[in-house]
């Protein structure tokens, strides 16, 4: 049995070293950080076909001990969250299903503890929840005021 590569040489972190999500149409995407600190992603051309030729940099400067968060909207978009250098959290999303990033990454501030990852739930509305455990081991949250809206 051979193994393929994908290529890149990827340093070992913390935690994940990849992430791979069913995206809205069953391709497969994957996200990694980059030995520059930066979100890189690649992804099938067709449900359980090849891969897209290179991996394309979503940016960002991540500490060692963050890990990429992905979940699909309730529409079909993929949203990326992760936890900054500045401890804020910070996410990204896709303008539309399969389609391009917004490309910025916007903070849904907060000061996080160094080993804390967000985890993120769509609920049965269609709203995105984020839960994350504080520097005083409380549980917080915040979530969308309505699907793809603003936070709350």
């Amino acid at each position: 049995m051979d193994w393929n590569s994908f290529g890149g040489k990827w340093p070992r972190r913390d935690g994940k070293d990849v992430v791979v999500v069913n995206t809205h149409d069953r391709r497969l995407e994957m996200f990694i950080v980059g030995n520059d600190d930066a979100l890189y992603h690649r992804w099938q051309e067709r449900p359980g076909g090849d891969w897209n030729g290179r991996w394309e940099s979503l940016g960002g400067k991540w500490p060692d001990d963050s890990d990429p968060v992905v979940v699909v909207n309730a529409d079909g978009r993929l949203e990326v969250f992760m936890v900054g250098n500045d401890k804020e959290l910070y996410h990204i999303w896709q303008e539309r299903p399969g389609g391009d990033w917004n490309g910025r990454w916007e903070s849904l501030g907060g000061k996080w503890p160094d080993d804390s990852d967000p985890v993120v739930v769509v609920n049965a509305d269609g709203r995105l929840e984020v839960f994350m455990v504080g520097n005083d081991k409380e549980l917080y949250h915040i979530w969308q005021e309505r699907p793809g809206g603003d936070w709350k």
